[in-house]
């Protein structure tokens, strides 16, 4: 189980209905737009963490994070977790859509232990062309 993570400053933004945060010099932000007395995520900007080997995320103060271990030019996706009042609102979805265009970007391929990533990778197609050889979804 990887380590937990610290607690964060983050700053509401109201007239750009944002969450935003700054750790380490990375920048990470959530957009939602308010329907009634409802927030509706609507985009997740994650914050690369390249020294802790993580993407991380926060929103309404809870965290999340997706990990992974570098092995040459391939990335091994461990771990995917969010706080439990974050499940169902997309932010594992954002944490591992964010890892995936970092392997893209950057010529990683990649190697998904966690079960969420697999899953989520079977349910994105689009992603298979990330996959190290040998691995599978």
């Amino acid at each position: 189980m990887p380590e937990p993570i610290p607690a964060i400053d983050v700053s509401h933004n109201l007239d750009g209905h944002r969450f935003e945060t700054t750790v380490d010099g990375a920048h990470g932000e959530a957009v939602y737009q308010r329907i009634g007395n409802t927030l509706h995520l609507v985009h997740t900007e994650v914050a690369p963490q390249l020294d802790g080997h993580r993407f991380e995320t926060t929103v309404d103060g809870a965290h999340g994070e997706a990990v992974y271990q570098r092995i040459g030019n391939t990335l091994h996706l461990v771990h995917t977790e969010v706080a439990p009042q974050l499940e169902g609102r997309g932010i594992a979805s954002a944490l591992v859509e964010a890892m995936l265009d970092y392997a893209a970007a950057n010529g990683f391929k990649v190697v998904p232990q966690c079960s969420y990533v697999r899953a989520w990778m079977r349910r994105h197609p689009e992603t298979h062309e990330l996959l190290a050889p040998g691995a599978r979804v």
